[in-house]
């Protein structure tokens, strides 16, 4: 999946919020837009979180070889799923 790697980062423009991330190519940094106008905090927050809430379920549903059992088939369903609509590729 390719998406803008780095820690994505919330900037307050007034009223509403943006997301940034911070690539460091020596001997500056860029910045780039992710998102603009966002009037709600909580989604800039939830947006803000997505690319590590990504790669955690990915590195979670490697890692489910003898617990698969504890989290249930039906979690790991939904888990799939999820990634699943992350991942759609669009064209």
């Amino acid at each position: 999946m390719s998406y803008t790697r780095g820690v994505w980062k919330i900037r307050e423009r007034g009223i509403s919020s943006e997301i940034f991330v911070e690539t460091p190519l020596e001997p500056i940094v860029k910045e780039y837009q992710i998102a603009g106008g966002i009037y709600n905090k909580a989604n800039a927050r939830l947006i803000a979180a997505a690319p590590e809430m990504y790669e955690f379920c990915r590195e979670l549903l490697f890692s489910l070889d003898t617990g698969y059992e504890r989290l249930g088939a039906g979690r790991v369903g939904t888990l799939i799923n999820v990634l699943a609509k992350a991942e759609v590729k669009e064209g």
